[in-house]
């Protein structure tokens, strides 16, 4: 459980760390460097969720916070505060750090999970 509670404020401190970094410029350049963040770090979270914590699905927990803090993020204040902009770092953010917990999540359940039924047999068995 422990495990979980780290995973889930590591995909905080991810999720953070990437919306406050969306508008990072150097001389008028924009540098994406949010995009590296959730596409390396995203997936360690899940890996570390299921593999330090042995939880099935419950390595997806991570993303779940992960899209809290997005969506927390994203959403305009009454005094018209927001974060993560309508621009194309901030929607890339949010799609890759996506698009990398279901990666991750895909493999680590798949990885988890019995087969179905006798005989069936995995991609790599034929």
């Amino acid at each position: 459980m422990c495990a979980l509670v780290i995973a889930c404020a590591a995909a905080v401190v991810l999720g953070l760390a990437a919306a406050f970094l969306v508008p990072l410029r150097i001389a008028d350049v924009r540098v994406p460097v949010c995009l590296l963040i959730v596409v390396l770090g995203n997936p360690v979270t899940v890996w570390f969720a299921h593999r330090v914590g042995d939880f099935g699905w419950g390595a997806l927990a991570p993303a779940v916070a992960w899209f809290s803090v997005m969506l927390a993020l994203g959403t305009s204040r009454s005094e018209g505060d927001l974060v993560l902009t309508n621009d194309w770092v901030s929607l890339f953010t949010v799609l890759l750090g996506g698009a990398s917990f279901a990666f991750a999540g895909f493999f680590v359940v798949r990885r988890a999970a019995p087969l179905s039924f006798p005989g069936a047999a995995r991609l790599g068995d034929r």
